[in-house]
């Protein structure tokens, strides 16, 4: 586009800005940014959204704040975005915060949106009590209708807590149909809680919603009984899956380093600094070995 001469618009600018957020792409993230402000897009509250989004996405939370605090004029995405971007990164307490500032300045009011990011809040931060108030508060106070993935929230804000039994009895009257997610949330905060019958159940239900999704079900249950020292299940859940022909798919991650995203692989060792990065995971491991035992 460049080479062609076509001047881009904040449009075109927020667009590419989203692209890097979602490959973590810090550095061409911060390229872009001042290639905005060079360009006079910087002070578009469009790009402003995007760049606060960009940022929180990316891992800077206080680069993310300080875009939003030079924004002279704030919309719902700006309040959002922010809001978001401290619960995902663990300020929790911040955000709500925030969402308290957004209430009590009343230019803005919340949507379905702002209040997923605060509840994410309240997930990520264990206050159980303030996400029932906050999930109240949209219902009767702004008339919203919390939609599958604000129970999702929910249920993994009584999971965390372990308050397990709470989180199927909160599925069970929700209004909606859970989907899969909300019971393979569940089954998830029973392999920290060892809730093995719930586990189940939840299993079941997944397999009545979709049939195709049984392997990461069946891995899901194995670390549950795995959790519960029930190795005699695990081999049988595991030995059912081989003769199924049933395969997971391998867990991935990835890691921008001066503009090089390094991917990762469950049991990969092909990185040409595997043997490096296998030392100082080795070393992490035995100094909260140390720590646990000399606290």
């Amino acid at each position: 586009m460049q080479l062609a001469r076509v001047a881009p618009d904040e449009a075109t600018m927020a667009s590419v800005i989203s692209l890097c957020a979602q490959m973590g792409a810090l550095n061409e993230g911060r390229y872009i940014h001042a290639y905005c402000d060079i360009q006079g897009l910087g002070n578009r509250l469009f790009v402003k959204n995007a760049l606060i989004d960009m940022y929180s996405k990316c891992g800077d939370v206080k680069k993310a704040y300080s875009v939003f605090l030079e924004l002279t004029t704030r919309d719902v995405f700006s309040w959002t975005s922010m809001i978001s971007g401290l619960a995902m990164n663990g300020y929790c307490t911040e955000a709500l915060h925030l969402f308290e500032q957004m209430e009590r300045e009343g230019q803005v009011v919340p949507n379905e949106v702002t209040f997923l990011g605060v509840l994410l809040a309240c997930s990520h931060g264990g206050f159980v009590q303030k996400g029932y108030f906050y999930f109240e508060r949209m219902c009767k106070r702004y008339n919203l209708s919390p939609k599958i993935e604000h129970f999702g929230c929910m249920v993994d804000l009584l999971g965390r807590a372990k308050l397990i039994r709470e989180a199927l009895v909160f599925i069970e009257n929700m209004p909606v149909l859970p989907d899969k997610v909300i019971w393979r949330a569940l089954i998830f905060a029973c392999r920290s809680s060892r809730e093995i019958r719930i586990a189940k159940y939840a299993a079941h239900k997944i397999a009545e919603l979709d049939s195709n999704s049984n392997c990461g079900v069946h891995v899901m249950l194995s670390n549950v009984y795995a959790t519960s020292s029930m190795w005699a299940d695990v081999r049988t859940i595991r030995g059912f899956m081989k003769n199924q022909n049933e395969h997971k798919v391998p867990g991935h991650s990835f890691i921008e380093i001066n503009g090089v995203v390094h991917e990762f692989l469950v049991g990969d060792v092909s990185h040409g600094e595997t043997e490096g990065i296998y030392q100082v995971l080795k070393d992490l491991v035995n100094c909260c070995y140390m720590k646990e035992v000399f606290a």
